[in-house]
């Protein structure tokens, strides 16, 4: 089995959980550094959060999460 060309591979998709709007932005500002440009989707609470996994509401056609990043 061979690996897909780079052109073929989709990004993987970055759900942060964060109520702290400072916060996200630090977490953007840390992947941008790191060279990571990956599209982070952000929701500020736990129900947010299941809406957008469960795609109700208003994210009936949001993409789903590949990496979830729950901060404390």
């Amino acid at each position: 089995m061979t690996s897909p060309e780079p052109s073929e591979r989709r990004a993987v998709e970055i759900l942060l959980i964060e109520a702290n709007h400072g916060d996200v932005r630090l977490i953007k500002e840390l992947f941008a550094d790191a060279g990571i440009t990956n599209e982070i989707h952000v929701v500020y609470d736990g129900d947010e959060a299941l809406d957008l996994i469960h795609q109700h509401g208003g994210y009936t056609d949001a993409p789903l999460p590949d990496i979830i990043l729950l901060l404390c």
